[in-house]
């Protein structure tokens, strides 16, 4: 058996040739501290600012959100049935409740907010099912339901 003696240095050729110089490089040639660092300081501080803003928006979203609630819960406070408190003529005002007191140009009922009287025209229909009335057909004790217009006069009355 013959074994061949190597030296260091052919060693160290032989590694050299093959792989690349390996001291302070990369593969490629680039020493590893080129901007390796830097980059991590970049990615890092990247990183930092998303996190940042993505918090800022999303607590001012959520800011928002809870604004409009607030307001919402005042409104529905303020204003408990926006179909029963409107003054817009293509949602009138609507009262419901008992009569209490017939006149020629007015009605007073017992509604949810207590005596009211409301006042009538000549053109205030009455209906009861599928059948006109006269304002004086109405006798203590109906329930009814009052449609009121821009100016809180009622236009039709429905009996129940």
């Amino acid at each position: 058996m013959h074994i061949n003696k190597i030296t260091l240095r052919e060693t160290e050729e032989f590694i050299m040739n093959e792989t690349g110089p390996r001291i302070n490089t990369e593969w490629a040639g680039v020493p590893p501290t080129s901007g390796k660092k830097h980059s991590n300081k970049k990615l890092f501080y990247l990183i930092v600012v998303s996190v940042v803003l993505a918090g800022l928006l999303s607590s001012a979203f959520i800011g928002g959100y809870l604004m409009g609630e607030k307001k919402g819960e005042a409104s529905a406070k303020a204003n408990n049935n926006p179909l029963t408190n409107s003054v817009n003529p293509i949602m009138p005002q609507i009262k419901t409740g008992e009569v209490l007191v017939v006149n020629k140009d007015s009605i007073k009922i017992n509604g949810k907010t207590g005596e009211e009287t409301i006042k009538t025209s000549d053109k205030t229909l009455v209906t009861q099912k599928n059948e006109t009335l006269q304002l004086s057909a109405l006798k203590k004790g109906d329930q009814v339901t009052i449609f009121l217009n821009t100016d809180d006069t009622a236009t039709r009355i429905t009996v129940k």
